[in-house]
């Protein structure tokens, strides 16, 4: 039975080659999806609800933080292909240091009931491997840049 990537609202590095060869015929390496998904190039995410780190304020005084969901990822220490044990399939993973765009609960030195919060957040890894997802959306437009180059024909050298 053929898997709805569409319908999904994340897919792992293993879905995305998958959903990448169903919409172009294209079959891309594990090595090969590493390099075209950097947070340079494409959109990635990380489920941060395990996560605690730090929010900087106006480069003044830093707050402790939880996340509160997805992330967008914009900046990594490190990212690894490590073997999924559920799977058994090799997917692509965060560990270390990262820079995050996202929800997160804000708690006060001062105590109180955190809150829910919108901004750009570090958080710390240490040696957790953690999957990186993506949007369908975003592998559909990156199908179609993939389809784009495909058709484009070949221009011969001017002499």
């Amino acid at each position: 039975m053929k898997a709805n990537f569409s319908l999904e609202p994340w897919l792992d590095s293993a879905q995305v080659i998958d959903y990448i060869y169903e919409l172009t015929g294209v079959e891309l390496t594990d090595q090969l999806l590493l390099r075209m998904f950097s947070p340079e190039h494409h959109v990635a995410y990380i489920d941060c609800r395990f996560a605690s780190g730090l929010a900087y304020q106006q480069q003044m005084f830093v707050r402790r933080i939880k996340g509160a969901g997805y992330c967008e990822l914009l900046q990594a220490d490190e990212m690894n292909l490590c073997v999924n044990g559920a799977s058994g399939k090799p997917l692509l993973s965060l560990v270390g240091k990262a820079i995050v765009l996202g929800s997160a609960w804000g708690y006060s030195s001062a105590g109180g009931p955190p809150t829910l919060e919108e901004g750009i957040w570090q958080i710390d890894l240490g040696r957790l491997y953690r999957p990186l997802h993506f949007k369908p959306s975003d592998v559909e437009f990156l199908a179609a840049r993939i389809s784009k180059s495909q058709r484009r024909p070949m221009r011969r050298p001017v002499h």
